[in-house]
């Protein structure tokens, strides 16, 4: 359990002013469903500087959720297990 290696941060992101972190490489999110917050969560982490160019997102949704082009990230797979999608994202601060 080292804080060299990783951080396991669970809170409520949009109640962060600023990141007292290195950015991240690696994201794991798993909002509620239907919330739209996978959008808003991946801009506030863009707007914190929290994320490194490259850094990849790991992200759960609803199969039924529709989910659309996301600026700054590209999408890696998206892959359908049982009633959920994993949707790999990259952190791409050039693409537009």
């Amino acid at each position: 359990n080292s804080p060299d290696i990783f951080q396991i941060i669970n809170s409520d992101i949009f109640n962060l002013s600023k990141w007292e972190n290195d950015p991240a490489e690696l994201v794991f999110m798993d909002p509620p469903y239907f919330s739209n917050f996978f959008s808003k969560t991946l801009e506030k982490l863009i707007d914190l500087n929290a994320l490194i160019p490259g850094a990849i997102i790991i992200l759960e949704a609803s199969y039924k959720e529709k989910i659309g082009k996301i600026k700054f990230f590209e999408e890696l797979l998206i892959k359908k297990i049982g009633k959920s999608l994993i949707i790999f994202l990259k952190y791409s601060p050039s693409l537009k």
